[in-house]
């Protein structure tokens, strides 16, 4: 009995991390299935399914979602502690001298 608890938890917690790419589509015909035969035994990864699927509807439907991809690698540079600051004064001059031709 505990080795079925087991592979069930093992199981759901795959799942729940895979559940975004699944509503993207981009798993495998393999992931897909397991995840379709855990989602028909599974009511906590069937409304966690409901409510990836909403919010990517409502991403899709927004017309005022805008990107921010400078903002997002800048945020990501500060955030790696290994790497010197100055490095992303360097990127931004480069990136501000690209840009403009």
């Amino acid at each position: 009995m505990t080795t079925i608890n087991s592979s069930h938890n093992t199981m759901h917690s795959k799942v729940m991390k895979m559940l975004a790419w699944y509503v993207s589509r981009s798993v495998n015909q393999h992931e897909k299935k397991l995840i379709d035969t855990h989602l028909q035994s599974c009511v906590s990864c069937r409304i966690e399914l409901k409510q990836q699927q909403r919010f990517a509807e409502k991403v899709k439907q927004s017309s005022d979602f805008e990107l921010a991809p400078k903002q997002s690698f800048y945020a990501l540079l500060w955030s790696d502690k290994s790497k010197p600051k100055t490095s992303i004064i360097s990127t931004d001059k480069q990136y501000n001298k690209w840009s403009k031709t």
